[in-house]
């Protein structure tokens, strides 16, 4: 008769490298993804960005927006010192 730790261990184990699995496989999705997106965007892919319940983020119309003021801001300084 396994013990309580075994019993509790093992169902543990299995939920643990299903979480790895899903993990991977995000991480690979943001990466087939990326050639498809603007190269401006392409920040979202990073495995820097952390992915919650959504594969980009909880908050993606905001890390766009963000991006995008970002490009912007680059854009009209880099026009100013050439």
């Amino acid at each position: 008769m396994p013990s309580k730790g075994q019993i509790i261990n093992q169902p543990m184990d299995g939920v643990l490298l299903m979480t790895n699995a899903n993990i991977e496989l995000n991480l690979r999705r943001r990466e087939a993804l990326k050639p498809e997106l603007h190269t401006s965007y392409r920040y979202l892919c990073a495995p820097s960005n952390p992915t919650t319940t959504e594969l980009f983020g909880d908050d993606l119309p905001k890390a766009v927006k963000d991006i995008s003021d970002t490009n912007r801001i680059t854009s009209k300084l880099s026009k100013e010192t050439k």
